[in-house]
């Protein structure tokens, strides 16, 4: 962890990595030069000293809600200004910065001259001027000079014109606007439970009743039932055994909280796992690295609650004995990395953290680490690597973190919401968040919701809650409904209303036959006829009976008479199990037609997912749902890693075939089959495209080692099944 984190500070002095500072670290370090160039060259945060930064740099975030509300038109009138100050100025794109909710955005830095000075002035200045511009900004987390240095100023939500007129006075070495920081920004949400303590005095309130009931490490005991004990009730023996052991830990497996970083396994499953290990060191990592195009509430969970997310990391660190802890947090979220700082200093001064917690035997410390950047850090064996000191690529499985993570030690990995509810769950109960949702589903959690909203923001809400609940929430869509992305650009793009795939009753009998329980077939049931939608009428429900078995008949019925039924994917609940459940009776990434040939990939594509970051698209707002759908498999080729080839050089390929159709839908010259080009060289038809898409990610799904390059095909996929009539193929 020595090494990223002193390239960062130097970096940070510099604006840039001199060579004889390398030189320095290398000999200080003992870390081969070799080593400490392999690092720099992998993220594209590093800057070598061959490619100094110009006195003004701005980076233009270009992915999913900024590339909706105009950042091409941003990029297009900040070029012409570099153009003209090619030797001062340079413009870029980058990867989403986390601000969706307040679309385009991007980040500027003003450097000192490298030729003059080598000193980053913004991390020189005194106390009492830190504490001038804090005042001035009224944020206790700013940093920089608007008269001179300053460091990735994040602007957002402004018009083209304006991100020109501030370059053009950065340029000009004047007084820039004040930043939009995130901390003076009122983002749009509604009342959060999340958050169990009235008042700053009883924070930590869980972290003190687990030091009372155990002021020493439990370590584990494998449970050896009495021979007295019948062989029927040794398991209800030994589930009593543990929770005696470890009664707090308990309360986490009675709350059924799933990890809210996309995969959904429970985070008990995690953290008894690594109780489990004996060993003289294990670590919680909390994984701070939000950088999915469309997520954004660990920015503010980071920010306004960041005791929430510190109080989660001692807890789990508390309850598997585990020696210490650490939350990765993106470089582009500076003021959240020193709201969390502070908060730490505050949790010491408190006794919640460190030596000796409240009076106890217990010791655990929290600190923070700065990601080198890249999206593929947020894939968590990924960022066990690069917090090594190594090129962020992630490792193949077995073995688990929870035996082998950091320094080959067992580790939690779990996302920044799912430790912030952590605390609310040890205060109230376990049982308090299972019944926090009604009916059969379970818990509460947070969504970031963007786009083509009058309101977009973040916002809690019950898992039973269904998507059009989260979409009211923001204020509804500004124009006509289109289209939907409901994890980021992951899971697609899916209009409202979804064109069931055929042989929908097979899948929907074989997914009822695998439910032993007839509550949960009734659920299925339940959800299926509550969204089901007529074709001829589809704003009606579908009249279906409440029986499994007749509504089942009736379905069959309809499917054999040749009707495709639509589905309205709003009144999907937000749990996300059921949402992957429902996506593969829909068909999703399946293909429509047999003649578009995607169903080649059947059982294989991601299908539909649900994450916490939902995209929304007006008609007006997104003409081409191809064009998003290429910037969303541009987002995967510029984040591959590289590892595995088939991602590395399928992601391209997607992306050279994107380029190919939006071009010849465009000039009108798309067609369905093959047909000579201008200069008699065949071209591909759609379908040849769809079936070539469709094989590759057949490729990438069996043989990427991350989930980046398995759902790298799905925006061209399910463009291609929904929204293949705006391609306008011309036989």
């Amino acid at each position: 962890m020595l090494l990223v984190q002193r390239l960062r500070e130097i970096q940070d002095h510099h604006g840039y990595l001199p060579d004889d500072s390398l030189r320095q670290l290398s000999k200080d370090t003992d870390i081969p030069l070799p080593k400490i160039q392999e690092v720099i060259s992998f993220f594209a945060h590093f800057r070598p000293e061959w490619d100094k930064p110009k006195k003004v740099e701005v980076h233009v975030c270009r992915d999913m809600a900024c590339h909706l509300k105009g950042a091409p038109k941003v990029m297009q009138e900040l070029k012409k200004i570099e153009r003209e100050n090619h030797d001062s100025v340079h413009v870029d794109g980058v990867s989403c910065l986390g601000r969706c909710d307040r679309a385009p955005c991007l980040y500027i830095s003003r450097h000192p001259d490298p030729n003059v000075d080598h000193k980053h002035e913004s991390h020189t200045l005194d106390p009492a001027e830190q504490e001038a511009i804090a005042k001035e900004h009224k944020n206790p987390y700013a940093e920089g000079d608007r008269r001179g240095v300053f460091h990735e100023w994040v602007y957002a939500g402004r018009k083209p014109e304006d991100y020109a007129k501030i370059l053009k006075t950065a340029l000009a070495g004047e007084e820039v606007p004040i930043p939009d920081w995130d901390f003076t920004y009122k983002f749009h949400t509604n009342e959060w439970q999340i958050d169990p303590y009235p008042t700053a005095d009883e924070r930590y309130g869980a972290v003190r009743g687990i030091v009372k009931d155990l002021p020493n490490p439990a370590p584990f005991v494998a449970a050896r039932p009495p021979k007295d004990v019948p062989e029927k009730e040794k398991r209800k023996w030994e589930e009593k055994f543990y929770a005696d052991r470890n009664p707090w830990l308990q309360k986490l497996k009675e709350s059924e909280l799933l990890g809210m970083g996309g995969a959904g396994m429970q985070a008990y499953a995690k953290w008894n796992a690594v109780w489990r290990e004996e060993r003289d060191e294990k670590y919680i990592v909390c994984n701070g690295d939000e950088s999915e195009p469309g997520t954004f509430k660990d920015r503010e969970l980071l920010l306004r609650t960041p005791h929430l997310v510190i109080e989660g990391v001692i807890i789990a660190g508390l309850m598997t004995n585990a020696t210490r802890g650490f939350i990765f947090i993106r470089h582009e979220y500076t003021e959240q990395i020193k709201a969390v700082r502070a908060a730490i200093e505050v949790a010491k001064e408190m006794g919640a953290c460190g030596t000796k917690i409240f009076g106890s035997n217990r010791n655990f410390n929290v600190e923070v680490f700065v990601s080198p950047g890249g999206y593929i850090c947020g894939e968590q064996t990924a960022l066990i690597e690069a917090m090594e000191d190594h090129r962020a690529q992630p490792r193949n499985r077995p073995p688990e973190l929870m035996t082998n993570g950091l320094r080959d030690r067992p580790t939690v990995v779990n996302n920044v919401e799912t430790l912030a509810w952590t605390p609310r769950i040890m205060m109230s109960g376990g049982q308090w968040y299972q019944n926090a949702a009604d009916g059969d589903f379970v818990g509460r959690r947070l969504i970031s919701i963007s786009g083509d909203l009058a309101k977009p923001g973040i916002f809690e809400v019950k898992v039973s809650d269904t998507l059009q609940k989260v979409i009211q929430y923001a204020g509804d869509c500004t124009g006509t409904l289109k289209a939907v992305c409901t994890s980021g650009p992951s899971g697609g793009i899916l209009p409202i209303l979804v064109t069931i795939a055929s042989q929908f009753t097979s899948r929907l009998s074989a997914a009822i036959a695998g439910i032993d329980d007839p509550d949960g077939q009734q659920l299925l049931i339940k959800m299926v006829r509550y969204g089901l939608r007529d074709p001829e009428n589809p704003r009606m429900a579908m009249d279906l009976p409440n029986d499994v078995a007749a509504c089942l008949e009736k379905l069959i019925e309809i499917e054999k008479g040749g009707k495709r039924l639509l589905f309205d994917i709003r009144k999907l609940p937000l749990d996300l199990n059921q949402f992957k459940a429902l996506g593969k009776l829909l068909g999703v990434g399946m293909g429509k037609d047999a003649d578009m040939m995607i169903g080649s990939s059947m059982g294989k594509s991601a299908g539909m997912m649900l994450g916490a970051g939902i995209v929304v698209y007006s008609r007006e707002g997104a003409p081409s749902m191809l064009d998003h759908a290429l910037n969303h498999t541009e987002f995967y080729r510029n984040e591959s890693c590289g590892k595995c080839v088939p991602c590395r050089l399928g992601s391209q390929k997607l992306v050279e075939i994107g380029v190919d159709l939006l071009k010849r839908t465009a000039e009108g010259t798309l067609s369905k089959q093959n047909k000579p080009g201008p200069n008699g060289k065949e071209q591909p038809g759609l379908l040849q495209q769809a079936s070539l898409i469709s094989d590759m990610s057949l490729a990438m799904v069996m043989t990427s080692i991350c989930s980046l390059g398995q759902v790298a095909p799905n925006p061209l996929m399910t463009v291609l099944q929904y929204f293949q009539h705006e391609l306008k193929p011309v036989d």
